[in-house]
């Protein structure tokens, strides 16, 4: 029988069991839980312990170590995500077993695909972007960094995702008619986007403006 690899969980709030179920389905075994704070440490939390805080645990030797990030925010995401790299950590793709991926698509370090996604062929999805459950991504999409792409958002062709950009539950991009969705942008929930968006906007609505 195979060894499990082991993993850390960095983040704990409403969307971190979705984050360890994750990992769990990729074969990993969750070493423990770490927090922003320590307020938490020492207690147990979905049956794992919490072992840490962020900073404190960052400080080791966390060469070769895997991390998942839960955390929503694409801001702090980021940041713990270029912290784990400059030290040498790992953030290993996670792709949840009920996802369609197609081969002719890339997924980078990081990135989680959650259940019922659709990843269709010529997609890239760049480091530490979150894909939500039941999200498709059209052909020819490409979603740049420390992105996160709520629940049933369809992205589609040829529009391109900027970094740190988060994207509301419920979202459709009109293909062939959106080229950008501009970086720091927040697309309210249940939008409908038929036209490029500027770089650090907030939109929303149907049509999104």
């Amino acid at each position: 029988m195979m060894e499990q690899k082991e993993i850390y969980i960095i983040g704990i709030g409403h969307n971190s069991a979705v984050t360890i179920e994750l990992a769990e389905l990729n074969g990993y075994r969750i070493m423990g839980l770490i927090h922003y704070n320590n307020e938490l440490t020492g207690k147990t939390q979905w049956g794992y312990p919490i072992v840490s805080d962020t900073e404190s645990f960052l400080k080791q030797d966390i060469a070769s170590v895997n991390f998942a990030l839960s955390m929503g925010d694409n801001t702090i995401r980021k940041e713990v995500f270029d912290t784990i790299k400059k030290q040498g950590g790992m953030l290993p793709l996670l792709i949840h077993p009920t996802a369609s991926v197609s081969r002719f698509s890339v997924l980078n370090e990081g990135v989680q695909i959650h259940a019922n996604v659709t990843v269709q062929p010529d997609v890239v999805v760049k480091e530490n972007s979150i894909i939500s459950f039941g999200v498709g991504l059209t052909h020819n999409v490409t979603i740049a960094e420390h992105c996160y792409i709520a629940g049933h958002s369809l992205i589609g062709a040829y529009t391109v995702v900027e970094e740190n950009v988060l994207v509301g539950m419920g979202t459709t991009t009109v293909s062939g008619k959106v080229e950008k969705i501009g970086h720091d942008t927040v697309v309210g929930a249940g939008s409908l986007v038929m036209s490029t968006i500027a770089p650090k906007k907030v939109v929303y609505g149907r049509p999104a403006k």
